[in-house]
């Protein structure tokens, strides 16, 4: 018999689950390609050493890492669904399994996927799962490194992207180590 207490307690427990694992650590490793999420939230997102970066005029979190925490680019890889969809494609035709899991993980967890790629080596729902840096998603280092190559083409949609094998980011300035840009605590 379920009661108000049991009801309470349940939602509590979800919502504390919910924010406990928002408070994850975001990965600091590093791939031959790419670099976790938390070695840009050192500069782009406020904490030690920026204690005041990035935050708006009433103190809040203005930063861009902590806004792409919260979206589906950030969840891509953990998302439940996603992964029951993925596991429930392969059941109904496991014969086809390496292709569906390599084609699916191609945008949903492209850190893994590049890194397979780059191995000649397809990339399997199981080797994500002990992929804590893949797990990041569609990470900062994922989106700064696609190359300006078909880009907004129909044939790169649909994990049609180029990243290359060199870690170089893209982004808005022409010059990032200008000394306006570097003005932070960390300089």
């Amino acid at each position: 018999m379920y009661t108000p207490r049991i009801t309470a307690i349940f939602f509590l427990l979800t919502f504390l689950q919910t924010f406990f694992l928002h408070a994850q650590p975001l990965p600091t490793q590093e791939s031959t390609i790419f670099s976790g999420s938390g070695n840009c939230a050192v500069c782009h997102a406020p904490g030690t050493p920026n204690t005041a970066a990035l935050l708006g005029p009433n103190g809040d979190d203005i930063s861009p890492v902590t806004y792409w925490r919260a979206t589906m680019m950030a969840n891509s890889a953990k998302d439940p669904y996603w992964q029951a969809r993925v596991t429930a494609e392969v059941a109904a035709n496991p014969q086809l399994q390496t292709l569906i899991e390599n084609e699916c993980t191609t945008c949903h967890a492209p850190i893994g996927h590049r890194e397979a790629v780059a191995a000649g080596i397809p990339y399997t729902l199981q080797a994500l799962q002990q992929d804590t840096l893949a797990l990041d998603g569609v990470s900062c280092t994922v989106c700064h490194q696609i190359q300006d190559i078909n880009f907004g083409q129909g044939s790169s949609f649909n994990g049609g992207y180029v990243i290359e094998n060199y870690r170089l980011i893209y982004g808005p300035y022409e010059d990032p180590q200008h000394p306006n840009l570097m003005v932070t605590t960390v300089h």
